[in-house]
């Protein structure tokens, strides 16, 4: 395939997409924001870590199913009393006293680790695809069961999912806490659009969840998926009875549902002053992310150019739950093919047969007939069908037969001029004759007057 063609099949996706984009969420998954708001109120990020326990307690209370953290911890936190006491002795030779103080406030680390251990939290981690080396510590991750099925020769080759070299984790004391953890990695396309995301990676021969999938599973209380695998890749995962349609690298097509803040938004400064009422997050699968102008990460999508990455996650548990997938199954490549010999072959006999307007109607209905059974394939099927190709075997066709017809009306044309030239010239033939039939001594001077403009000419 020609990239600038999969660069056209990407904007023809993005156009059907927005066209088919109806803001329909299941309400399930919410976004507890660290916006410009909750920094005013708190001071700036990052937080200290006794005050990200107390914002992750406040949402287990509000009775939260699952907690999904859209940041990482891989450092201690240096704003606690211990490194204080511990900077200050080694400065200033002082010695704080820090007796009668709990020890999870003397050490937020460990009061954060004591609040991961009690609730439905999610970490967040990244994974590196590049194979440098980095001088980091091993970090804890949770893996999960992954059972394979499908031919034999895919099973012994895990190529077709992407393969970490290095992962930039969190503490360890968090990570032995937290009861599952998750990558936030993404796979934004050639020309930076992000419409697709892994679901699973390898990292050291074990297999790795994302965020989003992660939480899921944490909710449901399980740790296991089912991975369906073709000779040519991935098919789908199964979580549960949920079946989700991957591409062959085990990539989810994310069916987003607007632009950004299409889901619930709350402020994490809210949450940390009471203004909350329960029912806006009991039940509900929170995503904990950063979206202050300069700190979270954020991405350009189909139907957005600034899209919160933690609403990337909360739109993949989405789909999950919802069973609303876009997918682009194996046979589709198939089925482009033979759209693209019939109407090919059809608008090449009606091209051919029929005049000019007519060939513009066949043209454009047939477009049109493309264009809309792409929409409506996706919009009820969830299923993208290119129309890109099979529209320019039509413009193709109607290019090509346009210029045979003409080539062949300039033929007859010049045909046509042709005949109009023998006929003058035996026009003048039949008067001269004439002529000299009526006075043979002016035919003869013609005839002479005849040769002498002809050896002329030929000199």
């Amino acid at each position: 395939e020609p990239p600038f063609f999969r660069f056209l099949d990407n904007r023809l996706y993005d156009t059907l997409l927005r066209a088919t984009a109806n803001g329909d969420v299941t309400a399930v998954p919410v976004i507890v924001d660290l916006d410009e708001k909750s920094l005013a109120q708190f001071g700036q990020w990052p937080w200290p870590r006794y005050r990200v326990a107390l914002l992750l307690r406040k949402l287990k209370d509000l009775g939260a199913a699952g907690i999904g953290l859209d940041m990482v911890f891989p450092e201690a936190d240096r704003t606690s009393f211990a490194t204080f006491q511990r900077d200050i002795l080694r400065d200033f030779k002082i010695r704080v006293d820090a007796s009668g103080l709990p020890a999870t406030l003397t050490d937020n680390d460990r009061g954060l680790a004591a609040v991961l251990a009690q609730g439905p939290f999610v970490l967040g981690y990244k994974f590196t695809l590049s194979d440098e080396e980095h001088p980091r510590g091993e970090p804890l991750l949770h893996p999960i069961k992954v059972v394979t099925a499908g031919p034999t020769t895919a099973l012994q080759d895990s190529d077709f999912l992407f393969q970490a070299h290095d992962v930039v984790g969190n503490l360890k004391i968090f990570s032995a806490a937290a009861p599952a953890s998750g990558f936030f990695n993404v796979a934004h396309d050639s020309d930076g659009i992000l419409r697709r995301a892994p679901l699973l990676m390898v990292y050291n021969g074990k297999f790795y969840p994302s965020l989003p999938l992660a939480t899921l599973m944490q909710t449901l209380g399980t740790d296991q998926v089912t991975l369906t695998l073709t000779r040519a890749g991935v098919d789908s995962l199964h979580l549960g009875r949920t079946r989700i349609p991957l591409d062959s690298r085990g990539n989810l097509l994310i069916h987003y549902r607007g632009k950004s803040r299409t889901f619930k938004y709350f402020s994490a400064g809210d949450v940390l002053s009471d203004h909350i009422p329960r029912e806006h997050i009991q039940g509900k699968l929170v995503f904990v992310g950063i979206s202050a102008a300069g700190l979270g990460d954020v991405h350009s999508t189909p139907l957005d150019t600034v899209f919160p990455g933690v609403e990337v996650h909360a739109t993949i548990a989405d789909n999950i739950l919802k069973k609303d997938f876009v997918a682009r199954p194996t046979w589709a490549s198939s089925l482009e093919l033979l759209l693209i010999l019939v109407f090919g072959g059809l608008s090449t006999v009606l091209l051919a047969c029929t005049g000019a307007a007519w060939s513009l109607l066949v043209l454009g209905g047939g477009a049109l007939g493309l264009w809309q059974g792409a929409q409506w394939m996706l919009q009820t099927r969830g299923t993208f069908l290119s129309p890109l190709i099979p529209i320019v075997a039509l413009g193709g066709n109607f290019a090509l037969l346009t210029l045979l017809k003409y080539w062949q009306e300039e033929r007859k044309a010049k045909a046509r001029a042709r005949d109009i030239l023998r006929t003058q010239d035996f026009t003048i033939l039949c008067l001269a004759s004439l002529t000299e039939t009526r006075h043979r001594e002016t035919g003869r001077h013609i005839l002479r007057t005849q040769r002498y403009v002809r050896c002329l000419c030929r000199r």
